[in-house]
């Protein structure tokens, strides 16, 4: 089972946090990781480090997909990321290879996690990516770095 976390920027701040999600109304905010958090019975409210729940802008929110790079980076919709790999070309030349690559966003779509490809004309599922032989760096997200989505081209 995966852990169900979420990440969101904080209105004040503009710093991330990572945690459990809280809707009240219109506003949401993020509750630390259990290490970081407790209960205050005399205020009736989390703590985290000592402050209340930290106030967050909903439209960065994005949800954990629980897959990790092998660098320990943890993957969020919103992220950014480079597919890349090396497959054989079947052209009748035996040792004959391609490279090719993908560029895309974390999105949740149709009850999964998918990367779907700036143009929108495909979309691979995020699980397939740890099944199979692809490698997976992360650019960034399009909360910090929209330049990678809407610019011309994602350069290296």
């Amino acid at each position: 089972m995966r852990d169900i976390k979420f990440r969101g920027k904080r209105v004040d701040t503009g710093e991330w946090m990572y945690g459990h999600l809280f809707n009240e109304g219109c506003y949401c905010f993020i509750i630390g990781n259990d290490s970081d958090t407790e209960w205050n019975i005399d205020l009736g409210v989390y703590l985290i480090n000592g402050n209340g729940m930290i106030e967050i802008d909903p439209a960065t929110v994005g949800e954990y997909t629980g897959l990790t790079l092998s660098d320990g980076t943890d993957i969020y919709e919103g992220d950014v990321l480079r597919l890349y790999g090396e497959e054989p070309y079947d052209n009748g030349v035996v040792g004959m290879d391609y490279d090719w690559e993908f560029f895309g966003t974390v999105v949740f779509q149709d009850g999964s996690f998918v990367v779907q490809e700036f143009s929108d004309k495909c979309c691979i599922w995020i699980d397939a990516i740890f099944c199979e032989d692809i490698d997976v760096e992360k650019l960034g997200n399009i909360h910090d770095n929209p330049e990678l989505v809407f610019g011309e081209e994602v350069e290296q």
